[in-house]
């Protein structure tokens, strides 16, 4: 029989409260599997999206297991979890931490899982126990989230009246145990999970996540309205391990009788840091305003007090007027500060024994305070400045000099170099003649220039190719020079412009450019289309485009005016829910979408998606490419091993049934470990991080080298080839360009030619994904917000 429990939840975000939160969860069993209990989680670090993986993958994975063990149902449901989470993290290669705690609640028991760093509270007849006993300091470096981390188990015997909270360990860092106690007690659940937030937001922390269960008793609990008059007794920690839960360290048994004990140190709240580094350096330009303005006040002020010798107004009391107007009576006892009253306790339990320690006044906290040495009280000011004032005016005197020494400055006649204002003999000339010694060392330069670029015409094709570059390079150089020296000459800038178009030509007939131009817009993106592994593919007529910002496969054909969405996240295909498409991948048979639950699902025309099987994936650890040969899979996976690899899979029936073997020799021990792309026409091409590419022939390394590629180093983010093809093309978006490279025998690895765009934007320099057809002289670009169609003459080579 389930408990009747109130349940309350409160989030606090860069110090904002949140009406709801991606890290927080509450799920009641399905009415099949309510022998499992109803789930409780909350989560600490990490993204949304990595928390919303997390959450699904626990909810479905639980709720689906078969069996009826709920301790074994919990650890597979995590693992899993953390697993799915190490997988999005390390595809995305950053460092992430993430903490959670999840609680089940069937009958009478309580089955806690967490997986560090995270927090519970129990409280249980005035006694607040917390799991763990010692949250991690503030200054400790948050470990890199591991899924082989261990998960905690513990299992704990409900009575009526328990209150169960679920938090991050933000709450220890700004909330002294003895607060946190007093505010679970007589609070609705939703209450105490508002106050305790509140407090926190009020006490500068940035981050809380928090989730309170209260167990109700079978009358009901009544909670008063009046403020809190009744005694709490000193907060104290209660541990009893017993016996060893499976995959688990220990159990937690609340003790049965709980005696007062003596009260635990008192710990100061520690606040974190409000602000980020760039919000302190964005806030310099004004806190110099301020600090200008504020200076000659704060001179004048304490000059005049200094003459005349008055004191500052204050109250006798060392109170001011509108403290002394707020109302003790009004203040929520545990919001209000508290500093002294706690300090008090500390100085009073000195010489108390034991028994006098246990119990204090919980209206006691937050009185105000009228004397001592409280330090956010004011107090009576010196009639005398003190010596912050001197330096405040000797600060002014010296920047009031520097502003006048910079004014005068400005007003200094400036003095140019002979080579500028002078003539051949030094003297002074007038502006004429200056300017015609311009135009005459223009012309000079420009012959100069002239003659570099004649001598690289005198060259035969294709020698010193390095060579005529550089002297092409230093002939732009010098004719720039003579364009910004020739101010009025038109005649001598009309001359220059014509030699540095002849110079980029020049280069372009060196370094075998073609230029395209767009032939047909395909389809546009307004808002883009974000980033994944391979988002572009072409089916006969058919084009195939994953769309990541907006979660979806979008299909172009020529005689459809706008797109078809064949696919989003969020359908049902089969019995599963498709998540984040990540890859597309063609096939003689269908076309293939990959999400980023590593989902198969195959897409036919005029058919309904089909959900296909595949093994053998929670040996993947960061996939980067997808490729198809003779309908097998093969996935390039850099994060596979000390090396990387890439997994081959055998086509049956029903998908890849079958688990994947290596494709290259592990003997050879061939580091794939900076690979970042890979195309297939039956030997393998990988492209690896510094634009250098591998050819596999049967899993065995063939040589290969890029060779006769002059200019602009190679810097290739995508790689592409097919059967019909006699070349690779390698994407350069850095410098707006596809380089084609001959993969034939004989002359495999030489360069081609290269394809620059012609038009006003930069549409090269977007580039996400290519496909070419060499028969058809047709190239397809996938830019960031369009697809465009191009076509490319046949190479000559």
């Amino acid at each position: 029989m389930a408990r009747d429990v109130d349940v309350g939840l409160a989030s606090l975000q860069d110090g904002a409260p949140r009406h709801s939160s991606a890290r927080l969860l509450t799920q009641r069993a399905p009415n099949e599997r309510s022998d499992l209990g109803d789930l409780y989680l909350v989560m600490q670090g990490g993204n949304d999206q990595l928390c919303g993986t997390f959450s699904r993958t626990l909810v479905s994975s639980y709720f689906s297991n078969t069996t009826t063990n709920i301790v074994n149902s919990l650890l597979d449901g995590m693992r899993q979890a953390a697993d799915q989470v190490a997988i999005d993290v390390s595809q995305n290669n950053r460092f992430e931490t993430l903490g959670a705690t999840v609680a089940v609640i069937e009958g009478d028991e309580l089955y806690i899982a967490q997986l560090p760093p995270s927090q519970i509270f129990i409280l249980r007849n005035d006694v607040l126990n917390a799991l763990p006993d010692q949250s991690l300091p503030e200054t400790h470096p948050h470990p890199e989230f591991a899924p082989d981390q261990e998960i905690e188990m513990f299992r704990v015997k409900l009575d009526e009246g328990d209150v169960v909270a679920l938090a991050s360990h933000d709450l220890r860092h700004e909330l002294t145990k003895r607060e946190i106690q007093g505010l679970l007690q007589s609070r609705l659940a939703q209450q105490a999970a508002h106050d305790i937030c509140a407090l926190v937001a009020q006490r500068g922390g940035q981050l809380c996540e928090l989730l309170v269960v209260r167990v109700q008793s079978d009358q009901g609990t009544e909670f008063p309205t009046d403020p809190i008059e009744e005694l709490i007794p000193s907060p104290r920690l209660t541990e009893t391990p017993s016996a060893s839960l499976p995959h688990g360290r220990t159990r937690w048994e609340l003790p049965a009788d709980t005696q007062p004990a003596k009260e635990t140190t008192y710990e100061e709240p520690r606040s974190r840091p409000g602000t980020t580094l760039g919000q302190r350096l964005a806030s310099i330009p004004l806190t110099a305003a301020l600090i200008l303005l504020l200076l000659p006040v704060m001179t004048i002020k304490a000059i005049v007090r200094l003459v005349s010798g008055r004191k500052h107004q204050s109250t006798s009391s060392g109170v001011t007027s509108a403290e002394a107007e707020i109302n003790s009576e009004d203040r929520d006892p545990l919001l209000y500060d508290d500093w002294e009253s706690l300090r008090a306790l500390r100085e009073t339990r000195a010489g108390s024994g034991p028994s006098s320690q246990t119990r204090t006044q919980l209206e006691t906290i937050g009185t105000p305070i009228t004397e001592g040495h409280d330090p956010f009280l004011p107090r009576p000011k010196k009639s005398l400045p003190g010596p912050g004032v001197f330096i405040f005016s000797l600060s002014l005197v010296l920047l009031l000099g520097m502003l006048l020494m910079y004014t005068l400055r400005g007003f200094e006649p400036e003095i140019d170099g002979p080579d500028r204002t002078s003539g051949p003999d030094g003297d002074a000339g007038g502006p004429t003649p200056t300017v015609v010694l311009n135009e005459e060392s223009a012309r000079n330069i420009f012959d100069e220039a002239q003659d570099k670029y004649r001598a690289t015409l005198d060259e035969p094709e294709g020698k010193n190719v390095d060579g005529l570059l550089l002297a092409l390079k230093n002939a732009e150089i010098l004719a720039t020079e003579a364009l910004n020296s020739a101010r009025e000459d038109v005649t001598l800038r009309e001359d220059v412009n014509r030699l540095l178009v002849d110079i980029k030509k020049r280069e372009e007939t060196l370094t075998v450019v073609v230029k395209v131009t767009t032939a047909r817009l395909i389809e546009k993106f307004t808002n883009g289309i974000g980033s994944s592994a391979k988002p572009l593919e072409v089916r006969g007529e058919s084009i195939y485009v994953l769309d990541a910002l907006e979660s979806r496969v979008v299909e172009s054909t020529p005689d459809q005016e706008n797109s078809t969405t064949v696919l989003r996240t969020g359908d049902i295909v089969g019995s599963v829910t498709f998540q984040q498409p990540i890859a597309l991948v063609n096939r003689a048979l269908t076309m293939l979408v990959i999400d980023d639950d590593y989902n198969l699902v195959s897409l036919r025309s005029a058919q309904e998606p089909q959900l296909l099987r595949i093994v053998g994936t929670r040996n993947w650890r960061n996939p980067v490419a997808f490729d198809n040969f003779n309908n097998n899979l093969y996935v390039l996976d850099p994060g596979a091993g000390d090396l990387g690899t890439i997994h081959k899979y055998q086509v049956t029936a029903a998908g890849y049934e079958v688990e994947p073997i290596p494709y290259t020799n592990e003997a050879e021990g061939i580091d794939l470990s900076t690979a970042i792309d890979f195309a297939i026409d039956g030997d393998v091409f990988v492209l690896l991080k510094d634009s250098s590419v591998l050819r596999f022939s049967g899993g065995q390394k063939v040589p290969f080298e890029i060779s006769g590629l002059f200019g602009e180093p190679l810097q290739a983010t995508k790689i592409f080839t097919e059967v019909n093809t006699d070349s690779l093309y390698l994407v350069d978006p850095t410098n707006e360009r596809i380089v084609e490279i001959d993969k034939t025998e004989g002359s495999a690895g030489a360069f081609v030619r290269q394809f620059k765009y012609i038009g006003k934007e930069n549409f090269f320099a977007g580039m996400q994904s290519i496909w070419i057809d060499e028969n058809e002289t047709k190239l397809v670009v996938l830019g960031e917000t369009s697809v465009r169609q191009f076509v490319i003459p046949k190479s000559a080579f």
